[in-house]
Formats: structure tokens, C-alpha cells, sequence
């Protein structure tokens, strides 16, 4: 589970061409965790995942 959510947080950040330092900043997160949360290095809170749900302007349940 945790590498298809780091997979689909990249993937629609990609296709919404925000970089990771971009989404950082709109998140308040720093650029490591968005890093290892793609990398499949980490896990971020439900709660910071709903953050970056709204920083994506996608469906929080397209996340999961």
C-alpha cells in the first residue's frame, strides 16, 4: 500500500506539472518527506496526505 500511494502522488503531481519543491511549499512539508513519500521511503499522516490531496486539487480517495 504504501508504494502505490507515494506511485500515485507523483504520478498526478506530474500530470498537474508541479515539482516537488512546489508542492512542498503548498503543503507546509518539507521537500524530504515529499522525497520519501514518492521514493517509498516514508509514510506522511492521513492527515498530511488529505494536505497534499488539496494541493493537488484531486479526490483524497484517489490517493488511497
Amino acid at each position: 500500500m504504501l508504494s502505490k500511494i507515494g506511485f500515485r502522488v507523483k504520478e498526478i503531481r506530474n500530470k498537474r506539472n508541479i515539482t516537488q519543491e512546489a508542492l512542498a511549499e503548498q503543503t507546509n512539508l518539507s521537500l524530504t518527506c515529499i522525497s520519501r513519500l514518492e521514493n517509498e521511503h516514508a509514510m506522511v499522516s492521513l492527515e498530511k496526505l488529505w494536505t497534499i490531496a488539496q494541493a493537488l486539487d484531486t479526490d483524497f480517495s484517489q490517493l488511497l
